[in-house]
């Protein structure tokens, strides 16, 4: 077989036969400059080690065909041991031998992350017993699940008078207390996640009475309780070993902690070894150089310092707060610092003082600086994307009320053309000449961003009158025009322009934009390649035109578009006069699909839990290959938060599939979707599924009459499934009522917040005709004013008499309770 190379494919990969060397028979450009092949090309296993070439065997023989594989191996490239994750699908051909697909992504950066990350977590477990050894108290770490005693430190085993072997393995219960059953303090409400409950206990097993703290914690991967307790008469609190417990807290704790002199606010009473490192002093160095004094502190920071502290002595609270400082060498860094303040009446030595803690957050801040420019900024051009330019435009008109500034709408002219004629790499060319040209006519303070695939928006700030904005629009033009004039392969770009001007036009953002936005299409009407001022009275002509967050291009061609009106209403009329839905719904997507020539569309639903999303309708153009068997039970989290792509609108819009994350771009491949527009919808504020419109003979402009229509098609779609869904909700509620009815046991159902009874079946209630519905079980059931000890929902969880079965009722978490004859006698 004869082995090819793909130029177009646009990413690392590589094609093979399925047999037992995996064979290769083509592969992408950019793999094979990663893997030095230009000819022939090598045996594909020896790529890997042996155990890797096993777990590749082994992963593509278990995969079932047409789904995807995912796999991180090691593979020597050009003599050099690089980790990839493997993302694979076996893709059947007609009259042809199915082949292997293999994308490449590297991850040795992860790898070495997560092997440091290993090393840290073993090195903070080694840190943790050890600081639990030499607490001067007991430790205790029990199992929350089954109660098994998993640690104890050396005190620990002093007090239980033990051998750590002699206890570890046994219920926690038992070896401290003595008991045949879980204490009360093992499982309780006080246990909260990220919190510690203190309380005092007089153990009759010791015949000693101790003060306790308890905490939940994940330990050995396991969901477990630490316990730190001493005895309250013990010699163990001597104030020598107190000093040691703070020694070895100070210098272990990876924070720099220090303690003020409240009189002057600035000498440094004592310190840890941290905050001798954050600073970067040695103790000799800053009891001889600054002599023990906060000078290290950022000069424009002391005074907020002051005033922050100065606050405190009158709240009691915390403070939190950044503050800069200055290294020995110079070197400044942003420290998160929390600062409490304890009076000397409070101090164990009678010094007011103000106690900080600081961590040196430089590295973070300066990578959230890094990414907060890459969220700014359009990829391609550099420019402010769409978000991050509305969001400028707004906060500017928000603090200059009083000002006049001119929103243009730029939109490239055919520049669908220019793609098709001349490839996506100058059009991508074409796009960043007309971003930096921009910029370059600009000022620094006016916005330039891009905020569609070749359409921008500037906002210029201020002007003083509308003239200004006139020949700055003159200017672009005429620089559009000779943009790519001396080229050798020349491409003539124009531009049109559409103005709206603040705050004639308009007072907010969208106002603006709107009123741009129909400048431009009077522009589009009038030939191109020329320039607009906004006038309400084009509302008149083109009538009002909906503002939408999803800037759709502007096609070039200016196809008529369906009646739009007549289509959202025949969708309603189905819907509305339908015996039957499902019927009904493949109708409107068929109807739908035909009118906007687009290749699928369908419905997802999600599942109860949220978690997974099944295709429930599709209807597809004749021959495009449907795909609703294939898309069951669909993972939202496994596919990149899926949900985050939708706008605040729910609209999902993506043009080109390229730009999505790689499994995004692999279930969307594996789809043969270029293009696609979703409209999600929620019931009760949760993310519920989505309506769904794809292409998928190439790449598609959705104009914006056609993101309206469907997005309103959805919407009506939307309505009346959540009608059916709660129609079949109903129906399950009442064919289980129906069988615990006819249940001979006391059935009740409770709602685990309120302790409300929900529900009781026809046994329980006899002759009766409510039974307390919407009552406290408690009092109806027991003849009691508070909660029963025994309660599965109670404070102390004990194990209950009755029969419980944690379940849903209509939505809400309960619990069915079921009391048998004897129980009831």
């Amino acid at each position: 077989m004869t082995f090819y190379i793909n130029h177009q494919f646009g990413i690392a990969a590589s094609w093979h036969t399925l047999d037992e060397k995996l064979t290769l028979v083509s592969a992408s450009s950019e793999f094979c400059e990663l893997a030095k092949i230009y000819e022939n090309p090598p045996q594909f296993l020896t790529f890997f080690e042996a155990a890797g070439q096993a777990d590749l065997l082994r992963a593509v023989r278990a995969v079932p065909k047409e789904e995807a594989l995912t796999l991180d191996l090691p593979m020597k490239l050009n003599r050099t041991k690089q980790w990839f994750r493997l993302r694979g699908i076996v893709k059947m051909r007609e009259a042809a031998e199915p082949l292997l697909q293999l994308t490449y992504t590297p991850i040795e950066d992860l790898i070495q992350r997560e092997r440091e990350l290993n090393r840290n977590v073993k090195e903070m477990a080694e840190l943790a017993e050890w600081l639990m050894a030499e607490y001067p108290g007991n430790v205790y770490i029990s199992d929350q699940d089954n109660y098994e005693l998993l640690y104890v430190n050396p005190i620990a085993c002093d007090t239980l008078q033990a051998a750590r072997s002699q206890v570890t393995g046994k219920p926690c219960y038992a070896v401290i207390q003595g008991l045949d059953k879980p204490c009360s303090f093992c499982t309780n409400s006080f246990l909260k996640e990220h919190e510690s409950y203190e309380w005092n206990f007089e153990n009759q097993k010791l015949k000693r009475a101790f003060k306790i703290k308890d905490r939940p914690i994940r330990w050995q991967n396991r969901r477990c309780r630490i316990e730190l307790s001493y005895d309250m008469y013990s010699s163990e609190y001597k104030l020598a070993k107190k000093d040691r417990e703070r020694e070895v807290i100070l210098n272990t704790i990876p924070v720099g902690m220090a303690r003020l002199d409240a009189c002057d606010l600035s000498t440094v009473l004592w310190y840890n070894e941290k905050f001798l490192e954050m600073i970067g002093y040695t103790e000799t160095q800053f009891e001889s150089e600054l002599h023990c004094q906060c000078n290290y502190i950022h000069p424009d920071d002391m005074a907020r310092l002051q005033e922050i502290a100065g606050n405190l002595k009158t709240t009691g609270e915390n403070a939190v707060f950044d503050k800069r400082i200055r290294k020995r060498d110079g070197e400044e860094r942003i420290l998160t610092t929390t600062l409490g303040y304890v009076s000397a009446q409070d101090s164990w030595d009678g010094i007011a003082s103000y106690y900080s803690i600081g961590l040196d957050v430089t590295d973070e801040r300066r990578q959230i600086e890094t990414l907060q420019h890459k969220a700014e900024k359009d990829a391609l051009t550099s420019i402010y994307n769409r978000a991050e330019t509305e969001s400028q435009i707004s906060s500017y008109i928000a603090e200059n009320p009083q000002s006049m500034g001119a929103l243009f709408m730029i939109d490239t002219d055919d520049f669908k053309q220019i793609n098709d004629t001349q490839g996506h790499m100058v059009g991508d060319v074409v796009l960043k000449e007309l971003a930096m040209a921009m910029k370059k006519i600009m000022r620094s303070s006016d916005v330039v961003g891009r905020i569609g695939g070749d359409e921008f928006t500037i906002f210029m700030k201020p002007i003083s009158r509308v003239e200004d904005a006139r020949q700055k629009a003159e200017v672009m033009l005429n620089i559009f025009r000779s943009l790519f004039k001396k080229d050798k392969n020349a491409v003539q770009v124009t531009c049109s322009i559409g103005i709206a001007i603040y705050p004639e036009h308009g007072k907010t953002f969208k106002e603006l934009y709107a009123g741009a936005d129909k400048a431009l299409y009077q522009v589009k009407l009038q030939g191109k390649n020329n320039y607009q001022i906004y006038n309400p009275q084009m509302n008149e002509t083109l009538g009002t035109l909906e503002y939408s967050g999803l800037r759709t291009a502007i096609d070039s061609e200016m196809k008529p578009q369906p009646n739009s009106d007549r289509t959202i209403s025949s969708v309603f009329q189905i819907l509305y006069h339908t015996e039957n839905l499902d019927q009904a719904i493949m109708t409107i997507l068929e109807r739908i699909g035909r009118q906007f020539d687009v290749s699928r569309a369908y419905v997802f639903e999600s599942c109860e839990d949220g978690l997974y999303c099944d295709n429930t309708y599709e209807w597809c153009k004749p021959g495009i290959e449907p795909q609703k068997e294939n898309l069951q039970h669909m993972n939202y989290h496994g596919l990149d938060d899926y949900q985050s792509l939708y706008s605040e609108d729910l609209i999902f819009y993506c043009r080109d599939i390229s730009t999505l994350s790689p499994a995004q771009q692999a279930l969307f491949a594996a789809q043969h979707i270029h293009s696609t527009l979703q409209c999600a919808f929620k019931v009760d504020g949760r993310f519920s599924g989505f309506v769904g419109f794809d292409e998928c003979t190439g790449s598609r402009l959705w104009s914006a009459e056609e993101v309206r229509v469907l997005t309103l098609v959805s919407q009506i779609l939307t309505m009346f499934l959540q009608k059916k869904q709660a129609q079949e909700t109903a129906k399950k509620m009442n064919f289980y009522q129906m069988i615990l009815d006819a249940q001979e046991e006391s059935l009740y159902v409770i709602r685990q917040d309120t302790f409300e009874l929900l529900y009781a079946n026809q046994r329980s209630l006899g002759s009766q005709t409510d039974h307390g519905k919407g009552t406290p079980c408690y009092r109806v059931l027991h003849g009691r004013s508070a909660v029963c000890e025994d309660c599965p929902f109670g404070e102390t969880a004990a194990a209950s008499a009755k029969k419980t079965v944690r379940v849903s009722w209509r939505g809400l978490a309960a619990c069915l309770v079921i009391k048998n004859k004897q129980e009831e006698e």
